[in-house]
Order: C-alpha cells, then sequence, then structure tokens
C-alpha cells in the first residue's frame, strides 16, 4: 500500500468517525451476501453524500440529460397525440461541495444550471411553440445561485428558504430502498415537494424519483470518498410555468438519465460549451465555503 494510500484510508476513517457510521453497520456492509443496512441512519447519510458529492472536499459534478412528456387525462375520444407527447429535452449540471463537521453533520454548498433543448436536434432553445396553445414561449438557460443545505443522521436542518416550501423528507432520516443483484445495488429514493416559487401565486407540486445504480464494493467500502455511480431520475410535476398552463388538466414527466465526474473536462462537451457561452465562467466558480 502507497504512502497516498495509507493516508486517504486514514483520512477516510476518521470522516467515517465523525460522521457516526457504526461498527456494526461497518461490519453488516461487509457480509458479502447481506443487504446493505440503510436502516442504519448513519450509513443512509454517509451513503447519500458520497453518491451526490465526495468526502473529501472539491467540487464534485453531476449531470443529467433526458426528455420532458407531456400527459392528459383519460378520457372517452382523447386523442394519442393529446395523452402523451414529447414536449421538449433538458439537460442540467449541479455542482456540489461537502464539508463534514466534528459533530457528523454535513454541510452541502451546491449550484444548478439547466437549459431546455429541441426534440430532435438536441440544440439548445430559449423558446418553443407550445403544442398544447399555439403560445410562442420563453424558456432561456437558468443558473440558480449557491445555496447551503446541513445534512445530519436525524434528516436535513431547517434553514432560511427562497420561498416557502414542504417536504416529505423534512425532518426526517434519510429513507432508501435498494436491491441487489450480482456486484451492482440500485439505490431508490422517492421525495414529494409543494412549494410557492414567487413568480407563482399557487402551490407547486413535484415528485421526484431517483435511481443510483453502483458496485456493492463501492457502497460498503469504507474508504470509497465518492461512489461512482449512474443516474435514473424522473420527476412528476404540473405544467412548468412558464408553458402558462396552470390549471389545464395534465402533468408533465422528466426522463433522464446522468454520471458525476470531478473534473470540469469530464463534463459533456456540449454541456460545457453551452453553459459557459450562457454563463461565462461560472462553471469554474469555486463553490466552497470561504
Amino acid at each position: 500500500m502507497s504512502t497516498l494510500d495509507r493516508r486517504q484510508l486514514v483520512t477516510m476513517a476518521g470522516v467515517a468517525a465523525a460522521m457516526g457510521v457504526t461498527r456494526a453497520a461497518t461490519a453488516r456492509a461487509e457480509q458479502p451476501d447481506a443487504l446493505l443496512p440503510f436502516d442504519d441512519p448513519d450509513f443512509a447519510l454517509r451513503t447519500w453524500v458520497r453518491l451526490i458529492a465526495d468526502l473529501r472536499g472539491g467540487t464534485h459534478y453531476n449531470v443529467q440529460s433526458g426528455m420532458v412528456f407531456g400527459f392528459r387525462p383519460q378520457s372517452d375520444d382523447v386523442t394519442l397525440a393529446d395523452f402523451a407527447r414529447r414536449l421538449y429535452g433538458y439537460r442540467s449540471c449541479t455542482a456540489r461541495h461537502a464539508s463534514v463537521g466534528s459533530d457528523g453533520a454535513v454541510t452541502i454548498r451546491s449550484r444548478s444550471w439547466t437549459y431546455y433543448t429541441e426534440v430532435e436536434s438536441g440544440a439548445l432553445i430559449r423558446a418553443l411553440v407550445n403544442p398544447y396553445t399555439g403560445q410562442t414561449v420563453q424558456c432561456p438557460p437558468r443558473a440558480s445561485p449557491v445555496s447551503e443545505q446541513v445534512l445530519t443522521r436525524d434528516g436535513a436542518r431547517p434553514g432560511p428558504t427562497p420561498f416557502p416550501v414542504e417536504s416529505s423528507d423534512a425532518g426526517k432520516p434519510l429513507r432508501f430502498e435498494h436491491s441487489v443483484m450480482g456486484g451492482q445495488v440500485w439505490i431508490r429514493r422517492a421525495s414529494f415537494a409543494r412549494f410557492k416559487p414567487p413568480d407563482t401565486t399557487w402551490w407547486k407540486l413535484e415528485a421526484d424519483l431517483l435511481t443510483y445504480t453502483a458496485s456493492v464494493a463501492d457502497v460498503r467500502s469504507v474508504s470509497t470518498a465518492h461512489i461512482p455511480h449512474t443516474t435514473s431520475h424522473n420527476l412528476v410535476a404540473e405544467w412548468q410555468t412558464w408553458m402558462n398552463m396552470h390549471g389545464s388538466p395534465g402533468h408533465i414527466l422528466f426522463v433522464g438519465n446522468g454520471t458525476s465526474t470531478p473534473r470540469l473536462e469530464g463534463l459533456p462537451a456540449a454541456l460545457r460549451r453551452d453553459l459557459d457561452a450562457e454563463f461565462p465562467g461560472t462553471l469554474a466558480e469555486a463553490i466552497r465555503p470561504r
């Protein structure tokens, strides 16, 4: 074992201790045929942070691409085109930086970029014709400000939010469903939210359904600071505000896939090109606490 490997192992052991990962949970996780101990809130928290960020610090980038579908409710004479249709594509990137406190709480600083694309070509769009209304609507690329969240074994600590938010996760330890097949594990998380952003007078609703696919060995490992994975994402929501369809029957479905990288150079070339053109320099800006 190299000196660097030893240092990393010692560092990760200290992080695991700070986060309160119990010996019992570690022992159970290392059993080759055992299901992973996600009922242990410390193990669940540590796994979540290693999926979305990196326990060693540094910025980690999570990227996704996919398609947005529109659905109308069932009726006796609904046409196939009215029932379901592809509306537009989307691309997104979220940068995160994690730091672990002496009490085991994890502070996650993050920033996200999103834009929409033409269905066939995948080219970035700023406006489109809403097929339901025939109106041209504006959907410019968006970059969020840097936000901060503190996660503990007992759930996220309440903090200030830019607008009213209610979440099914509030005040609860992280909960996951998972299944193991061979050397792979599928880690699933479902959360539901109700919120009122400043550009609406009504409460919006979303169901966020995530699945992470990873190596069982990486999830079990005490010394793995980030878990390499692929992501499947489904999000069910009402029509987006800019579609100007509030109250119209139906909903949209985001269907996307993604992965993560610790390096800007690891981002898809088209995503980097588009975001650098729209938001110059922001991808490279540090988001760690000053």
